[in-house]
């Protein structure tokens, strides 16, 4: 079979893609262009694409005007995706209050620790002052627990008494950006529940209740193994998508190597299991009732293992894809994948429309897009004889192809790329994949004296040479590169990438010219982005709750003042930030010196008593009881621990379109007291506890 009837195979007998295409940009414009419409306008346009496709539809046309329905299904599609944006994002928010009692059902666990609970809830009703309120609507709660509280989990139903406010907080530079997160969830608020302040009233009914058991039986295991911490970590992640427990190291040794994907229980865990289900149940035969046992058998496993794993969005998302190819297997006729991947992406977005802006669904899309397009294409480019070579060819192939649509996307939003994925992906994927056919043995060899302490044994080993190997290429020469792209360049990485397939998978040689028209655009680009960069200039105050942690930019170049060496994640925090800027930390100066009278000078910023200047910026670091002494105006006022006695002083030599910030470090009533004093002087003040980071930048010289 050529080349370009790999690649284009599946286009023309692909109906569903072109009805999801539309359907998603409506819920674009939807997000974008109106995010509220009132019930009316809805209602109206929704007329408008019933009639756009039944006119066509039922008014008899000349033959020549056979193409008109479809032409007209298109933008009564787009229309469908703004009325459903706007039906399904029409949430009922709560009220605002730190006395408001909230009825709420827990809809999803992210993690637990011996004191804390952090869960996704949905608001069923809410009381306060202003009397009783019907909400609905997703919150993030953090919620406190002690040795008796019970075992929370989906279905649960409290009654908790706490403020909810909506996530505000701003994330340091290229860190993670909460807000943008629980937007693309339809979170609209965010608590913390103290510990005796929530009580458990009643447990609704869930389907993922019938494989608790099966869930206890593991964290017994887990419990009883022997595993290390870290271990332990390892199997939570990779058996059941659980990453909460593994540390910050791990997380970033499998994202260096390119290999993030396999601590997540999602595409890959679910297509090898359906792919190792398929394969046993082969012998069944090619007849209609051997199809139809084999479709019942597989389903019936693969949404068990969906209810193990506790049906997170991506189980879901990836057991749903996998299910449509399984219903699409029941045909005598080939299945069009690119169609069922569609059909899947459709079924998706009808029943949450936010997933369209989800990383992880983007991401989930963009790679199995790019192996149906391109895996068969790049794995007949070499045909080795042995079938360990094949084998290994597979998985480069399929490597490349899921890389070659995810990569833009991930370089925009991690700045980063993993050189060794390839490598990375051969090895450890393929330990991956034993670990999670060894973890379905163990629940079914567990209870076996012998037999089930054997295939223990041998998934700690397999654990445990999985973490050796994640470290070996995270700490390989070049491994994470810094590569600075905003989201205009990756969409033109991503047709320049399209293009390419075009021509060299495809043979269509317009796909070269498309390539080469999108390179000096992309070169623009780029230019404009150095530009920006070289003249950017900035304060930033990182969101630290442990010391104070602040950087002064200047182009391409940074200096960082810490309050004390060795802060917890705050060489995590410097990396992300010279990332995400593209500057190089040029020097590191501690609180101590700078408050000393002695003057002194760090690259392009000087200080000394308490002062500090540089990228066109003055600020006072306040700390103690006394205001260090100077006629001096400043620009941003640092008020840290034992502040609140000078803080009048300090207040004295602002700028009144200066800026106040709050220290992490300072407790909560001495913080309440400086907001409310700012508040009565008219000045700006910034809570890094309550706010998260405070970045600002410079005006630009001359101005």
């Amino acid at each position: 079979m050529e080349r370009s009837t790999l690649f284009w195979s599946g286009w023309r007998r692909a109906p569903m893609l072109r009805i999801a295409m539309p359907f998603a940009a409506g819920l674009c414009l939807g997000r974008l262009a109106w995010p509220s419409p009132p019930p009316l306008a809805m209602g109206l346009l929704g007329l408008c694409a019933i009639l756009l496709v039944a006119v066509p539809a039922l008014v008899r046309m000349p033959f020549r005007y056979r193409w008109s329905p479809y032409a007209a299904a298109i933008p009564a599609l787009v229309l469908a995706g703004i009325c459903w944006w706007g039906l399904h994002t029409s949430d009922r928010q709560a009220p605002e209050g730190p006395d408001a009692a909230h009825l709420v059902e827990v809809d999803l666990v992210h993690g637990a620790s011996a004191r804390y609970l952090r869960c996704d809830a949905r608001l069923l009703r809410s009381w306060s002052d202003g009397g009783e309120f019907n909400a609905n609507a997703l919150c993030l709660l953090t919620i406190g627990t002690d040795s008796l509280a019970p075992a929370l989990r989906p279905g649960d139903r409290l009654l908790i008494h706490a403020g909810l406010a909506p996530a505000m907080r701003t994330p340091d530079p290229g860190g993670f950006d909460v807000r943008e997160w629980a937007a693309t969830r339809g979170i609209r608020a965010q608590g913390f529940v103290e510990a005796g302040h929530w009580r458990l009233l009643q447990h609704r009914w869930r389907w993922t209740d019938l494989f608790v058991p099966a869930q206890h039986q593991v964290w017994r295991w887990l419990a009883h193994s022997g595993l290390s911490d870290r271990e332990r970590a390892m199997v939570l992640a990779i058996l059941l998508g659980i990453r909460n427990e593994l540390d910050a190291d791990q997380k970033q040794a499998f994202a260096q190597s390119g290999t993030m994907h396999v601590l997540a229980v999602s595409g890959m865990h679910v297509a090898l299991i359906y792919w190792i289900l398929m394969f046993l149940l082969k012998p069944l035969g090619r007849s209609t009732g051997a199809r139809w046992v084999r479709a019942a058998l597989v389903l019936l496993l693969l949404w068990a293992y969906a209810g193990i794993t506790g049906a997170t969005p991506s189980v879901l998302r990836a057991t749903v894809m996998c299910s449509l190819f399984v219903a699409a297997s029941l045909s005598d006729r080939r299945p069009a994948t690119l169609n069922t991947l569609m059909g899947a992406a459709m079924l998706l977005l009808l029943y949450d429309p936010r997933m369209l802006f989800q990383l992880s669904f983007q991401l989930s899309f963009l790679a199995v897009l790019g192996i149906v397009l391109c895996y068969d294409p790049l794995r007949r480019l070499w045909d080795p004889g042995h079938f360990v070579l094949r084998y290994c060819w597979s998985l480069v192939a399929v490597s490349l192809a899921a890389q070659l649509f995810t990569t833009p996307l991930s370089l925009a939003v991690f700045q980063a790329f993993p050189v060794w994925f390839l490598p990375a992906n051969l090895i450890i994927v393929t330990l991956v994949n034993l670990g999670v056919v060894g973890g379905l043995l163990l629940l079914i060899t567990l209870p076996v004296p012998v037999l089930g302490s054997l295939v223990a044994d041998a998934l700690g080993a397999l654990v445990r040479l999985i973490g050796h190997a994640g470290e070996f290429f995270a700490h390989a020469p070049c491994a994470y590169p810094d590569v600075r792209m905003d989201a205009f360049q990756a969409a033109l990485a991503l047709l320049f990438v399209l293009a390419l397939c075009l021509d060299r998978l495809g043979g269509q040689r317009a796909g070269r010219w498309i390539a080469l028209a999108v390179v000096p655009v992309f070169m623009i680009a780029v230019a404009g982005q150095v530009r920006r960069n070289t003249a950017a200039r900035e304060l930033v105050v990182f969101d630290d709750r442990t010391g104070l942690v602040m950087a002064l930019r200047e182009g391409p170049a940074a200096v960082v003042l810490e309050s004390a060496p060795g802060l917890a994640n705050v060489r995590q925090r410097i990396e992300r930030f010279s990332r995400a800027t593209g500057a190089e930390v040029l020097d590191t100066l501690a609180a101590t010196h700078l408050q000393a009278d002695v003057p002194l000078r760090a690259d392009f910023t000087r200080g000394g008593a308490g002062a500090w200047s540089g990228a066109g910026i003055d600020l006072l670091l306040v700390a103690g009881r006394k205001a260090p002494p100077g006629p001096r105006v400043f620009q941003v006022l640092v008020l840290t621990d034992g502040a609140e006695q000078a803080s009048e002083q300090a207040l004295a030599r602002l700028r009144p379109d200066g800026h106040v910030v709050l220290a992490a470090t300072l407790d909560g009533l001495t913080r309440w007291r400086l907001r409310k004093r700012c508040a009565e002087l008219g000045l700006a003040c910034h809570d890094i506890r309550r706010d998260g980071a405070f970045v600002l930048p410079a005006a630009p010289t001359g101005s």
